[in-house]
């Protein structure tokens, strides 16, 4: 890979897709719900667009979201990945907590028999 094709972000195919059509960052940020400031921090790379927001983007531009960013894609779902894992593992159902347990299910499973005969 060259260094141009690596110097492509996010960010700055948000940018050209939006500027190519003609739209404003307003206009766009209309059109996807979230705010100017976001879509402004999109495009400066500062953070990027969550998934379905990816999608909605490739959408309105009528770009395959393979075409757009593959990379990016993939770094994406590994990151919502964790951080649903994340979610998952650490909660607590009446006063058990999850966090430590080495197969969830099964904890999981006899928390909520746990719960059943409180109830």
């Amino acid at each position: 890979m060259n260094q141009k094709q690596t110097d492509i972000t996010t960010g700055k195919q948000i940018r050209h897709l939006r500027t190519q059509s003609g739209m404003t960052q307003e206009e766009l940020a209309g059109k996807l719900n979230v705010t100017r400031q976001a879509l402004s921090n999109w495009e400066r790379d500062v953070n990027e667009p969550d998934l379905n927001t990816l999608k909605k983007i490739c959408f309105l531009f009528g770009v395959h979201m393979d075409d757009f960013a593959k990379e990016v894609i993939t770094k994406m779902e590994t990151c919502e990945k964790k951080r649903n894992d994340n979610l998952i593992s650490n909660f607590s159902i009446g006063g058990i907590h999850m966090a430590n347990c080495k197969n969830r299910n099964k904890s999981f499973n006899g928390a909520l028999g746990t719960l059943g005969g409180l109830f």
